[in-house]
């Protein structure tokens, strides 16, 4: 083989071995990162009612992940913890705030919401 033939084979393995690491990262996305839309029932806000979990980022031991929580225009840092197909999350603080416990259900989050007073309704958010 010459040295140009060499210098093809080489570039033409280098390639293919990018374009397969980079198709493997892909693969490799967490379920949880992505945005996550809903309701929780009977709760109403004077913004909307809309609730939406926005995550960007899962620990490389895919315990814990960080995002952005909006419960009806009112935007939190999201500090969530993941265990399997559940993640736990808090929303606000005080008499505002509520802890949310979801399992994940194929494309959805289903679970509860409990609210400082120790109210519990349901809440389902849907990947967008």
């Amino acid at each position: 083989m010459t040295t140009m033939g060499r210098r093809h084979v080489i570039w033409g393995l280098l390639a293919l071995a990018s374009g397969s690491a980079a198709g493997s990262a892909h693969a490799q996305q967490h379920w949880l990162v992505g945005t996550w839309v809903g309701r929780t029932e009977n709760v109403r806000t004077r913004v909307n009612d809309d609730r939406t979990l926005i995550v960007s980022k899962v620990a490389p031991d895919g315990a814990s992940a960080s995002g952005v929580f909006n419960a009806g225009g009112v935007k939190v840092a999201a500090k969530i913890a993941i265990t399997g197909d559940k993640i736990r999350f808090q929303s606000g603080s005080g008499a505002s705030g509520a802890q949310y416990d979801l399992t994940r259900k194929g494309n959805e989050l289903t679970g509860i919401r409990t609210a400082a007073s120790g109210k519990q309704t349901n809440i389902t958010l849907v990947r967008q």
